[in-house]
């Protein structure tokens, strides 16, 4: 995962400062991985930002919190660089039905970071 792509999941949960990612802004993807969150935690681990460190820790707690579904529709988003589209292929839904999907997964993870962020 990429520090932009890190910073693009923080802007979506309101969390970063200079500006407001849109979720659903379409754009091509160079690189398509997959990651697990053993593979998350050990490229999180890569960053040295002091005031991210907080807000990276909680997310690594909430995460696991989301439902499966809820947890690959981020996924496939941020860490995969996926199309609503080619979401809703795979997981065959409708490519609305993956853009409302994945934008309540998001409110579902903004307000589990809320419950455990002890600096609101």
């Amino acid at each position: 995962m990429s520090i932009e792509v890190y910073l693009s999941l923080l802007g979506c949960l309101g969390l970063r400062k200079a500006s407001y990612t849109n979720p659903f802004a379409t754009k091509k993807a160079k690189r398509t991985i997959s990651i697990d969150s053993v593979q998350i935690g050990r490229v999180m681990e890569e960053f040295s930002i002091d005031e991210n460190e907080h807000k990276r820790e909680i997310l690594l707690k909430v995460l696991p919190l989301l439902k499966d579904k809820q947890l690959q529709l981020i996924e496939m988003r941020f860490f995969e660089k996926r199309s609503f589209r080619e979401m809703g292929e795979i997981l065959e839904l409708t490519e609305n039905n993956a853009k409302v999907k994945t934008f309540r997964a998001l409110i579902k993870l903004k307000a589990l970071y809320a419950q455990h962020n002890p600096l609101k």
